[in-house]
């Protein structure tokens, strides 16, 4: 049990303390992650703020399944598949030269996570079969 709660709490801070940062501190943000200038205006600003809001909501997902990972189990999929396609439309537009290098490096962090989660699930595959 203690893996899950370390790995599920770290996975949390990291979605806190990254949405938290978009939401709060955007002008900042932008700036260290050489974000267009357009984004931090208007509708630009707008979605960054609400995927801010939801990937806080994914940490507040990721506590949960720290407490109680079998009660939990299935956010757990859905974590490793929303990481996975945020980290591939971010490469996506990392090789088509939309943003800069620095939020790909970022969404390794997401791809990590993901492939951790998959490799629990993989190793816990029998827990809580009881309530599937």
């Amino acid at each position: 049990m203690g893996y899950a709660r370390s790995l599920f709490l770290t996975a949390a801070g990291f979605n806190l303390i990254a949405g938290g940062a978009f939401l709060l501190a955007f002008p900042f943000v932008a700036s260290i992650l050489h974000l267009d200038a357009a984004i931090g205006a208007g509708q630009g600003r707008l979605f960054v703020e609400c995927l801010a809001v939801v990937a806080i909501m994914f940490g507040y997902g990721y506590r949960l399944i720290a407490v109680d990972p079998d009660r939990y189990r299935l956010y757990i999929p859905a974590g490793a598949t929303v990481k996975l396609a945020f980290a591939a439309v971010v490469f996506w537009n990392w090789t088509i030269d939309v943003v800069d290098g620095r939020i790909a490096t970022l969404a390794i962090a997401d791809c990590v996570f993901a492939l951790l989660f998959i490799d629990y699930l993989r190793r816990h595959a029998n827990r809580g079969a009881a309530w599937r």
